[in-house]
């Protein structure tokens, strides 16, 4: 045993110094910490760094360069609330209250085709069909008429039926 003491080895022979060793913690709740260090100060004490980066942010805050969560929400609310919206093109430029920043160039809407004297409803009676061009026109296909209506004579426009 002293030999082995002064070559340096342990004194019992079946001892082996690297053996693997299996550091389990079962419990978290510990009476002592496992170093008594105290925290140093620096861990309390924001760094130079950090402080110059949070004054950066306060003023992108400040100048708007930057926004909060809720603004972001808010503005992403507002925005699909303006696509949603739908607005007549056609409409007359002084009635409308609300208009997009970026609203498309106006379409004109199509003009109809004036209407002849056949659609008058008071046609003259050359424009009226007679008996023979009234069953001619009825035999017809629907789309191989010429018109779609038959021209009818009435003494006012409040007298004209809906159709």
């Amino acid at each position: 045993m002293l030999k082995r003491v002064r070559e340096g080895k342990f004194a019992d022979p079946s001892l082996d110094p690297f053996a693997d060793f299996d550091y389990r913690v079962d419990s978290k709740d510990f009476i002592h910490p496992l170093s008594g260090v105290p925290e140093p100060k620096r861990r309390f004490v924001p760094s130079h760094n950090e402080r110059n980066q949070i004054s950066k942010y306060v003023q992108a805050l400040k100048k708007g360069l930057m926004k909060t969560l809720a603004q972001k929400a808010q503005e992403i609310k507002d925005r699909q609330e303006q696509e949603d919206k739908v607005w007549d093109i056609w409409e007359d430029e002084s009635i409308v209250t609300w208009r997009p920043r970026r609203m498309p160039k106006p379409i004109t809407a199509p003009k109809r085709d004036l209407p002849t004297h056949a659609e008058s409803y008071n046609p003259s009676a050359e424009y009226l069909f007679d008996e023979k061009e009234k069953k001619e026109w009825q035999e017809q296909d629907e789309y191989d008429r010429a018109i779609n209506y038959e021209p009818q004579n009435f003494g006012a426009l409040r007298k004209v039926p809906l159709y």
